[in-house]
């Protein structure tokens, strides 16, 4: 439908590098568009989302089906043990969790900062991070109405092993492939 109607289509690339077993997945964020698409590239997954956007209403509802792990923002220590918990536990369980380090949309072509809140899950489960970069947002801007048509481009790098590895590493790996590979995307 998206194709039809918006003339969007995508593309991926390094689908070989989703591992077998589940994993932490660090994405930039720049629209909607990768929220729900994410989910049917890795799954079973379940996301790290505002817990206000299970208020809205269709969107929110249907999202509650999803395994989301909903934190408190405002509530900084909350949202680190509730993300740590609950990840924790959707990793065990066989589900990915697709985490957006920056922590908000971003405008393409910006890169926020990453959080440390996915490397310190990768750690604290054993599991390996799986860096992901898109440029949604040129064709799928945040908070408008029109779509620009083209090809969203997406592009999945090698696990990166928690292992032997600090959270600021591992955030800091995962951050510099991002931004590097970012840089190839058009």
């Amino acid at each position: 439908m998206v194709r039809v109607i918006c003339g969007i289509r995508w593309k991926v690339e390094g689908k070989e590098n989703i591992p077998d077993q589940s994993c932490v997945i660090l994405s930039n964020h720049q629209s909607t568009w990768e929220t729900f698409y994410l989910q049917t590239v890795f799954s079973p997954q379940s996301t790290v989302i505002k817990k206000e956007l299970l208020n809205i209403p269709f969107f929110g509802w249907a999202f509650r089906f999803l395994s989301p792990i909903a934190i408190n923002r405002s509530d900084r220590n909350a949202a680190m043990h509730q993300l740590i918990d609950q990840g924790t536990h959707f990793l065990k369980k066989g589900n990915s969790v697709l985490i957006f380090p920056e922590g908000t949309r971003r405008d393409w072509p910006n890169l926020g900062k990453f959080s440390r809140g996915g490397a310190m899950l990768a750690k604290k489960a054993e599991v390996n991070v799986v860096p992901v970069v898109h440029n949604a947002g040129r064709y799928w801007p945040n908070g408008k109405w029109l779509k620009t048509p083209g090809i969203i481009n997406v592009k999945i790098g090698q696990p990166i092993t928690s292992e032997d590895k600090s959270t600021t590493e591992l955030s800091k790996l995962a951050y510099e492939w991002v931004k590097e590979n970012q840089k190839t995307l058009d």
